[in-house]
């Protein structure tokens, strides 16, 4: 028989996109499912449209319509502890899966028992136009560096599309979640994850990343203190791994230099320059910008 895959999708006040991604699923060749879809509290006629679905389908969906608003991280942990398969592929409301991703998912994880998350590349398209803006792991890079082990998802900051990321649930961490984080709860669930065995790339595009105005991760993207968060507890929990947070949170430190030097505030990017040195940058980039920072040549970024 083959093995229970539950599909773990929260959603909030996305209807119309969230119609477009049930219909991805409901597309899927691969037959044992259960659709765990946790709603936050919308307001725009989600859970109306869920409950037709529901009805529609019976036994296929599982639906928690939460009546009030929780937050990001509560409503993953909601969708995740009514989860009763062997794996848990995630996707989020405004996301599509493309035929057969979960069967080759699936596969590879049965062929690898020692794998316990998988993961592959996605579309990244506008979503007013449909168009294909680019690649979530760019093609022309050489992939990995960023993959394939817990270290590099450690140090590289979280690079796996929500939608191509697929678990073993015996491995996935027991408290799911952690609650003190609004965000970069994914990234840490993934790394706790990732660290009880091996991980896998499929060197396909099986999904597709939507890019649109109330897109969350574009939102958040810029914020660095949630993910600094996520790297304190990682040296905390997994001090096997604390190297790699280092050299994470000193790629982020350069960044942040960098673009105050830029802004001309020298002095303050001189100073947090030196503190990613400390946590491990090592680059010819880094003396650059240092003697930028005095010299002020006024390079592009």
């Amino acid at each position: 028989m083959l093995p229970k895959v539950s599909v773990a999708i929260p959603s909030y006040n996305q209807k119309d996109f969230l119609r477009e991604c049930l219909e991805s699923v409901l597309a899927q060749d691969y037959q044992n499912l259960e659709i765990v879809v946790s709603d936050d509290g919308s307001t725009d006629g989600t859970q109306e449209m869920l409950k037709e679905y529901d009805k529609k389908y019976p036994g296929l969906f599982k639906l928690v319509l939460n009546e009030k608003n929780q937050g990001i991280t509560a409503n993953n942990n909601t969708a995740y502890f009514n989860c009763t398969g062997k794996y848990i592929a995630w996707v989020d409301g405004d996301d599509l899966m493309f035929p057969g991703k979960i069967r080759k998912q699936v596969e590879l994880m049965e062929s690898h028992p020692n794998c316990v998350f998988c993961f592959h590349n996605l579309e990244v398209f506008d979503s007013d136009s449909g168009k294909v803006i680019k690649y979530y792991l760019d093609p022309k890079r050489k992939f990995p560096p960023q993959g394939r082990n817990v270290e590099n998802i450690v140090k590289f900051g979280g690079f796996v599309g929500r939608a191509s990321q697929f678990f073993r649930r015996s491995a996935c961490p027991p408290q799911g979640f952690d609650n003190r984080m609004t965000r970069s709860a994914d990234w840490l669930f993934m790394i706790e994850t990732a660290s009880k065995g091996e991980t896998k790339y499929i060197p396909e595009v099986l999904g597709r990343f939507r890019w649109h105005q109330n897109n969350v991760t574009k939102k958040i993207g810029s914020d660095l203190s949630t993910k600094f968060l996520t790297l304190g507890i990682v040296e905390w929990k997994l001090p096997h791994l604390a190297k790699y947070a280092r050299l994470c949170r000193s790629r982020y430190l350069y960044s942040i230099a960098v673009e105050k030097i830029l802004n001309h505030r020298e002095k303050e990017g001189r100073s947090i320059l030196l503190e990613s040195l400390r946590q491990g940058w090592v680059s010819w980039k880094w003396i650059f910008w240092y003697l930028n920072s005095w010299l002020k040549f006024g390079f592009p970024k």
